[in-house]
């Protein structure tokens, strides 16, 4: 099966080891609706952006070196229930060692969520625990054969006296061979405590769409909980948000038309959707509804780029509700950095198109920064992932808050 989703952080990764990337240029054009807020524009490409440390979870070395497959990636921050320990989901970028020593020997690369503290607004963070590693298994389909699940794109909140946790999985099969679509959906799992998280795969939730291979046992089918969401064949970039007593979740929807025989994937039918839940029962249980679309083409459009993908539903300082989206074009391949969006309602979305921040890194040798992460409790404002070739991520704290 053809690859659904196109530019997956480990695909490009992987295609950054075959060659190289033209040099990035900014994305910011005149014709972007930023008004007079020029202050919230925010270039990390010097080191005014900080990056951000995890003691205890280094990246990956080979033969002693850095490996080309390396870093933090897919941050999802939040305070948590004492209103000052903060808590950062991420994906570590590694690779499966097998019998590689050197950089050209990698084929495969490993995706894992891990999460960490930090008891000091943001100035230091500590590992705490591995909710998913990435592992060895087999296609659930028997096509592809051996190869590996990779876990990315973690979301976290805490709701009702339990920390909630969803992530994008899908298996990769070994070597340079595509990942399987019909293996790709969303994990929910649900703690009393930071430790607990992921420990008990069976009662987590498998949230997915049309194409899920039954063997993985589809718990929820999003595409079947409105009529405007069934053109959506797979649904990716999870986002948590607890507010007032509702769990949120908000959903990439990916539109592929097979008519042609050829998969076509149709950007302009495509959204972000928002899914609600009282979230008072195990993720199993729970019964979602669709709320509505959080961004559709049309904005993207304003925007003034071609898809907008990787949300994130958070607060500013004055307890506003924000949307962070990343800018992506489909083409390219490239992410367009990062833009803040204010919330007008959430139910039924309603979002101002005009961005209150954006955020990018120009001189960025590879073509996935962008996503964005946000908590007005800490000190390190906007959250950014920078990527350099081949397989470099790394966190960096703008400083813009909102």
């Amino acid at each position: 099966m053809m690859p659904l989703r196109f530019s997956l952080l480990l695909a490009a990764a992987l295609a950054g080891l075959l060659g190289g990337c033209p040099k990035r240029k900014p994305h910011l054009t005149s014709g972007t609706a930023l008004g007079s807020a020029r202050k919230a524009v925010r270039d990390c490409s010097d080191p005014s952006c900080r990056e951000i440390a995890i003691a205890g979870d280094a990246p990956p070395k080979l033969a002693g070196k850095p490996a080309p497959l390396r870093g933090y990636g897919d941050p999802s921050l939040t305070v948590g229930p004492d209103g000052k320990t903060l808590v950062l989901s991420y994906t570590l970028v590694s690779y499966h060692p097998r019998a590689a020593k050197s950089a050209g020997e990698i084929t495969d690369g490993a995706l894992s969520i891990h999460v960490a503290t930090s008891d000091d607004a943001g100035a230091t963070f500590r590992f705490r625990r591995a909710a998913r590693d990435a592992s060895a298994g087999n296609d659930p389909a028997g096509r592809a054969g051996a190869g590996y699940w990779a876990h990315e794109v973690s979301t976290i909140t805490h709701h009702r006296g339990h920390w909630w946790l969803a992530w994008f999985s899908y298996f990769d099969p070994r070597g340079k061979a595509e990942r399987t679509g019909d293996s790709m959906h969303l994990r929910l799992a649900r703690a009393d405590t930071l430790e607990g998280l992921g420990k008990a795969p069976a009662e987590e939730a498998v949230i997915a769409g049309p194409l899920l291979h039954a063997s993985l046992g589809r718990t929820v089918d999003v595409s079947a909980l409105d009529e405007s969401l069934s053109r959506c064949k797979v649904f990716t970039e999870p986002a948590l948000f607890s507010t007032q007593g509702t769990l949120y979740l908000a959903l990439q929807c990916i539109v592929v038309d097979f008519a042609s025989g050829k998969p076509r994937r149709q950007p302009q039918r495509e959204l972000i959707a928002l899914l609600a839940s009282d979230g008072s029962k195990s993720p199993k249980q729970l019964q979602w509804r669709y709320v509505g679309a959080l961004t559709r083409a049309s904005l993207a459009k304003k925007l003034g780029t071609e898809v907008l993908t990787q949300p994130e539903l958070t607060r500013d300082a004055r307890g506003g509700f924000l949307l962070l989206v990343t800018g992506k074009n489909l083409a390219s391949k490239r992410h367009e950095g990062c833009y803040a969006l204010r919330i007008e309602k959430l139910d039924p979305p309603r979002v101002n198109a005009t961005p209150l921040a954006y955020i990018q890194s120009s001189n960025a040798s590879g073509p996935l920064s962008g996503q964005c992460s946000y908590d007005a409790a800490s000190a390190l404002g906007l959250l950014f992932v920078r990527h350099e070739q081949p397989g470099i991520f790394t966190l960096h704290a703008s400083g813009l808050r909102l």
